[in-house]
C-alpha cells in the first residue's frame, strides 16, 4: 500500500500544482491572484485542452483513488468514513471543471456550461 499511496500523492502534486503553475506562467494574461483556477481550462483559454485533460481530469481521478486507498487501508471508523465523504468534493469539482468549463474571463452573462460549472 505504501508505494501506491506515495506514487498517487506524488502524482496529485504534479497534476495539482505543477501543471496549473506551468500553464498559468505560459498565459501572460493569467494571474493566480486575480483569476480563478478554472479559467485555465476555460473554453477559449490558450491551453484549455492541456489543463482539462492533463490537469483537472487526472487530478480528479487520482484524488478519488487516494481517498479509496485511505478508506481501504485505514482502520474502519464512522469518523474516517465521514471525513472521506467530505473530502470527495474536490474530486467531483475537478471533474466538473472538465465537463462544464468556464467561459473565458468569467462573464456575468455566461453560457450554460459556465452556469453548470
Amino acid at each position: 500500500m505504501r508505494p501506491a499511496l506515495l506514487t498517487t500523492a506524488t502524482l496529485v502534486l504534479i497534476f495539482g500544482i505543477a501543471v496549473p503553475s506551468t500553464l498559468g506562467i505560459m498565459w501572460p494574461d493569467y494571474s493566480p491572484a486575480r483569476n480563478y483556477l478554472s479559467e485555465l481550462g476555460a473554453i477559449d483559454a490558450p491551453h484549455a485542452y492541456w489543463m482539462n485533460f492533463f490537469g483537472f481530469l487526472p487530478l480528479s481521478i487520482l484524488w478519488a483513488a487516494s481517498l479509496l486507498m485511505l478508506l481501504r487501508f485505514s482502520p474502519k471508523s464512522a469518523l474516517l468514513s465521514l471525513g472521506v465523504l467530505l473530502l470527495i468534493g474536490p474530486s467531483v469539482s475537478y471533474m466538473g471543471a472538465v465537463i462544464f468549463p468556464f467561459d473565458t474571463g468569467c462573464p456575468l452573462d455566461c453560457s450554460q456550461l459556465q452556469f453548470m460549472h
